[in-house]
């Protein structure tokens, strides 16, 4: 018998009072209440009943239970079947623990996974949707485009003529451009005081002549000459092989 059973049955003895009486007052069988005076713990189903016994004990026999109880722990020595028992269980709940560890982590990746799946075909949906509205806009921004190109184009030619229409209401005096556009053509150019020009234009042959009142032109085949006065082309001044004179003045 250790110290904490001497302490234990001494105190009992003092109150002059049996294992019968205790039995029947704590409610703990007498058995039990031996094993704690005798310190034989193994005799009890567990350390947890043995503590839970010796603090109802201790209380009874008005000793100090926490410093009972912290003696027990200093001594008491667990059973080696309890220790081989208790080792399959340990290794059990660490193999659980690990499983339930595995299964979680095999549910996030499968969340995972169908998310991705589920987002790669909306996506794929959504897309082929929205190429036909795409492709719209791309051709109405297309036409926007070639139609202020157009617009653009059409106010420069018309900036252009407008300018040269100015340019020509400007010019003083007489020009006259001969192109000859079929075989050859005699041509004479004169104004006021002088001949300007005499002799034979070739096909595709052009000239220009000018003066400040007027000028008169002579053509040997009046059908192979093409003629603009001031800017301005004038019909054919007469058949192939007719000689024409025509004069003109200055219109200001």
């Amino acid at each position: 018998m250790g110290t904490l059973g001497n302490k234990l049955k001494e105190a009992r003895e003092n109150l002059g009072l049996s294992l019968r009486e205790v039995e029947e007052a704590t409610k703990i069988r007498k058995k039990y209440l031996q094993a704690l005076e005798n310190e034989e713990f193994d005799v009890i189903p567990g350390k947890t009943y043995a503590k839970g016994f010796l603090k109802i004990y201790a209380k009874f026999l008005n000793l100090d239970y926490k410093e009972i109880l912290e003696e027990f722990e200093s001594i008491f020595t667990p059973p080696a079947e309890e220790n081989e028992l208790s080792q399959p269980l340990q290794a059990e709940q660490i193999f659980l623990r690990k499983n339930n560890l595995f299964k979680f982590i095999a549910v996030a990746v499968g969340i995972i996974v169908l998310f991705f799946a589920i987002s790669l075909f909306l996506n794929n949906i959504w897309g082929d949707s929205n190429v036909p509205d795409s492709n719209r806009n791309i051709n109405i921004n297309e036409n926007i485009a070639q139609e202020k190109e157009v617009k653009e184009s059409n106010e420069d030619i018309s900036s252009e003529e407008a300018d040269n229409k100015k340019i020509q209401e400007q010019k003083e005096g007489v020009e006259i451009e001969i192109e000859i556009i079929d075989q050859e053509c005699w041509v004479k150019i004169e104004n006021s005081d002088e001949t300007i020009f005499q002799g034979i234009m070739k096909e595709g042959e052009k000239k220009i002549f000018t003066d400040d009142s007027e000028l008169t032109i002579t053509l040997g085949n009046a059908g192979a000459a093409r003629v603009i006065y001031n800017g301005t082309e004038l019909p054919p001044l007469g058949e192939p092989g007719q000689v024409v004179t025509r004069t003109f003045e200055d219109e200001q």
